[in-house]
């Protein structure tokens, strides 16, 4: 971060004009170099910042898993279906016998 400027002895004002930031409420420098007061906001949006990327890494590990188990699912899925045919195939040769046997 910049460091803050400090007026001349001589009395001279700096020529560019101080600003309040709109988001975070601290005054600076109108070409944004120099910090002349940090607000509280400005602490809360730096902190805020930190927990952003730990949250943004918590999710991308969430994301990999949640990849992961719909991957698992899919394939569980097809072994289902599979699964399924045989016991028709079966159902339909069990009514073949049945009805070759004569049984009703």
């Amino acid at each position: 971060m910049p460091r803050k400027t400090t007026i001349k002895a001589s009395g001279e004002v700096p020529s560019v004009p101080v600003i309040e930031c709109p988001a975070c409420q601290s005054r600076i420098s109108g070409d944004g170099k120099v910090l002349h007061v940090k607000s509280k906001s400005f602490e809360e949006l730096a902190e805020t910042a930190a927990t952003l990327e730990q949250v943004e890494k918590a999710a991308d590990v969430l994301e990999k898993k949640y990849e992961a188990a719909n991957t698992r699912v899919v394939q569980l899925e097809a072994e289902l279906k599979q699964k399924i045919e045989r016991e028709k195939e079966l159902i339909a040769d069990v009514e073949k016998l049945r009805q070759k046997a004569g049984w009703y």
